[in-house]
């Protein structure tokens, strides 16, 4: 038994006892020497050798086998929720990390985990250079750059076992960096860290809905080897708080870890079966055979008196979703329970179809039996052409990756019928037969969806969109990149007839317009052509402007014939490009960001209206990605080009200003920027409608924002700054 300011002592049992053992330990006493005062902080120079010391014990073992425990308890405002135990024999290499090998594993009735959990895998050791917290990446204190970041002082001294111990205090030396704030015992002589007691700074900041999210962590350490320092516990306590602005909240959530870690051999070969698979934990019988494992209950930090009556009174119907059932006006419309992984799992397993329909909408199903999946999607929106478009589809899906869909819809003002249907097999690599006949429209955005652009029609403002009709038959056929699950590569081959269409709506249902824009003709007639699609989505893309982007595509159509391409044939090229890039602050789980967006197409031949390239405007509740300067309609062109981007300072400008309240709202602020330029071919802009409108120069622009108000809100101003003109706009907030 060790503790700082008291004699060790070791008591040996000739077998386990039977109750919990007390040890009375002597006070440690030490004759201090005499005290130098020099020009420096003393807790500089300790902590320089704690640092120094580190770096060289540290490049002294490669390998290491240790006996793991960990527990996990779950609280909500009125007690125990869940536990879980696992107890684990773990190997660690410093190239190719740790692998478990699972022993015992315990948990309260109401903990639906089939996966063996590991122990090992679970503990930090503060000891490290940098620490992962809830997505942030912090500092630690022995890092090699430590004594820049932090400042450290000397509270005190005491004794262990005849040697002296320092006490130091620990915080960031800026409350914008990322690091611990608390206290560390180093013990004199070998200077290494005793004992730790820190939790984040007041950097660790996160965004709505998360409130409030604290974390504590208590952890000792241990000689082992020669001069080897490894921690053997961790206590941490986490406190989660989660509210949105009142409307809905959640009881706090409060997690106790505890983890222990015991006899450690260094340098030891580490099996290299366990490394065969990706998989952390296993559970090897012949390994287990030779460990000859003890009870979990041997090996366990023994439990509270009431961690025991939870074990006993905690049954399968006390659910985690009802222990933390929400609160609030909305509480009504949240299901916290999830009784259709099976049905989704399905649906994944088929795939969503490739078709081509023009609608935004969200399917939801059902299953029929156990081989069919039966899943709905709405056609709604409102536009000058169609008047109110009511319509859907409907798909079926089957096993062996086949899906059939069909959809309809009919239109007020146009007095028609769109319709559709297509048969897709595969889901990897797939092939899709499908016809149309329905009215897309010209030109699709990236920034207003079908949706935002109904609402904005319905409401007196100018259609964003130009339409025509078209009967089209295609066949595409597809493929995911083999080692890019999020990279696909498609070519469809179409045929299709293509008419104008005339603006139907004159008026608003709401208000009346202030601006009537007539619908853009086209070149009509029968267009044969081949279309290659390349794709990449990164996982990391946050939907809806709220997070960053992750993206690339490159689009080819080559015309094979028709008689839309009797002045001549074409090819056109586009490509997008959305990415976010950390700058400042790399640490935070919301560092600084640049996100920016480069748009682009041109051609060759004799290109069609309706295959005209867009730069986007701006709108309400836009994301990113338009010209904010540039609200009615889209610029247009043959050959386009657009480079946008807007860089997020966070909440470090109110952190400065020492604002707390406007950095706990997650006020954002953020600079934008934005150059585009269209073009078309000589002589052939006096033949186009006036609702084709081209740049007269290079179109530039600056603006800010703040972002973050009431959560999902954001207010933009930009400027004009080829020409005069300014706008201020409200849009979807930049949350991560």
């Amino acid at each position: 038994m060790r503790f700082i300011g008291y004699e060790s002592r070791v008591q040996t049992f000739p077998a386990l006892p039977g109750q919990p053992v007390r040890f009375t330990l002597s006070p440690s006493l030490l004759e201090l020497p005499e005290l130098v005062v020099t020009g420096e902080n003393p807790a500089i120079n300790i902590m320089r050798r704690v640092i120094a010391e580190k770096q060289r014990w540290r490049a002294t073992f490669e390998t290491y086998k240790v006996k793991a425990y960990n527990r996990f308890r779950l609280e909500n405002d009125t007690g125990i929720v869940s536990i879980w135990e696992s107890s684990t024999i773990a190997f660690w290499d410093k190239e190719r990390g740790i692998r478990e090998i699972s022993l015992a594993q315990k948990r309260t009735a109401n903990t639906d985990i089939e996966d063996l959990l590991p122990a090992a895998l679970f503990m930090k050791n503060l000891y490290d250079d940098d620490i992962e917290v809830a997505g942030h990446t912090i500092m630690g204190v022995t890092h090699k750059n430590a004594l820049d970041h932090y400042t450290f002082t000397l509270t005190g001294t005491r004794a262990i076992d005849g040697k002296i111990v320092y006490d130091i205090d620990v915080r960031p030396s800026s409350k914008l960096g990322s690091g611990f704030t608390g206290s560390v015992a180093v013990l004199d002589e070998t200077y290494a860290l005793l004992s730790v007691d820190l939790e984040p700074g007041e950097a660790f900041l996160f965004p709505l809905p998360i409130k409030s999210l604290t974390v504590r962590y208590r952890q000792q350490y241990s000689q082992f080897g020669s001069d080897v320092w490894l921690p053997v516990d961790l206590r941490s306590s986490l406190t989660l708080d989660i509210s949105f602005q009142g409307l809905l909240s959640f009881p706090t959530f409060h997690i106790e870890q505890f983890t222990r870690l015991s006899d450690f051999e260094l340098n030891i070969p580490v099996p290299d079966s366990l490394y065969e698979s990706n998989e952390i934990v296993a559970a090897d019988s012949t390994m287990i055979a030779m460990i000859e494992p003890a009870k979990l209950e041997d090996v366990a930090i023994p439990l509270t008196e009431e961690e025991l009556i939870a074990y006993e009174t905690i049954d399968s119907t006390m659910t985690i979703a009802r222990a933390f059932k929400p609160r609030g006006l909305l509480a009504r419309f949240v299901n916290t329970t999830d009784d259709s992984s099976d049905r989704r799992e399905r649906r994944r397993r088929r795939g969503r179809s490739a078709r081509e329909a023009d609608s935004d909408a969200a399917d939801t199903g059902s299953s029929i039996g156990d081989y069919v999946e039966l899943s709905f999607s709405e056609d709604m929106w409102y536009n000058q052409v169609e008047g109110f478009h009511l319509g859907g589809g409907v798909s079926l899906g089957f096993d062996y990756n086949i899906t059939l869909s069909g959809r309809a819809g009919y239109q007020t003002a146009r007095k028609g019928w769109t319709y559709g249907a297509d048969v897709r097999v595969g889901r990897r690599r797939w092939i899709e037969v499908g016809y149309l006949d329905h009215v897309p429209r010209r030109y699709r955005s990236a920034v207003r969806g079908r949706l935002l652009n109904s609402l904005s029609v319905l409401f007196s403002e100018p259609d964003y969109y130009d339409y025509f009709h078209e009967e089209r038959l295609y066949v595409s056929v597809g493929t995911r990149i083999p080692g890019l699950n999020a990279a696909t590569a498609q070519i469809t081959l179409s045929d299709s007839r293509h008419r104008s269409e005339v603006r139907n709506i004159s008026g608003a249902v709401f208000g009346t317009p202030s601006l009537i824009i007539p619908n853009a003709p086209i070149d009509e007639g029968s267009l044969q052509s081949v279309f290659l699609r390349l794709r990449y989505t990164g996982g990391d893309s946050v939907p809806y402007g709220i997070g960053g982007e992750y993206s690339v595509q490159f689009d080819v159509e080559q015309s094979l014939g028709g008689s839309i391409v009797e002045a001549g044939h074409f090819i056109q090229f586009s490509g997008a490009l959305a990415w976010r890039i950390p700058t400042f602050y790399n640490r935070r789980f919301l560092p600084n960001t640049l996100d920016f967006k480069i748009v682009a197409g041109t051609y060759s031949g004799h290109l069609p209206r309706q295959r005209f390239g867009i730069v986007d405007g701006s709108a309400i509740l836009a994301t990113f990605g338009g010209l904010r300067t540039r609200k009615e309609r889209p610029y247009e062109g043959e050959s386009y080009a657009a480079f946008l981007a807007e860089h997020s300072f966070r909440t470090i400008l109110f952190e400065r200003l020492g604002l707390r309240k406007l950095v706990r709202y997650g006020w954002n602020i953020i600079l934008t920027g934005a150059v585009a330029k269209t073009w078309v071919s000589d002589g052939r802009a006096a033949d186009l409608s006036p609702a084709v409108e081209i740049t007269e120069n290079v179109h530039t622009e600056l603006g800010i924002s703040l972002s973050g108000l009431f959560g999902l809100v954001r207010i933009d101003y930009a400027r004009r700054m080829d020409a005069s003109g300014y706008t201020v706009g409200i849009t979807v907030a930049r949350i991560f």
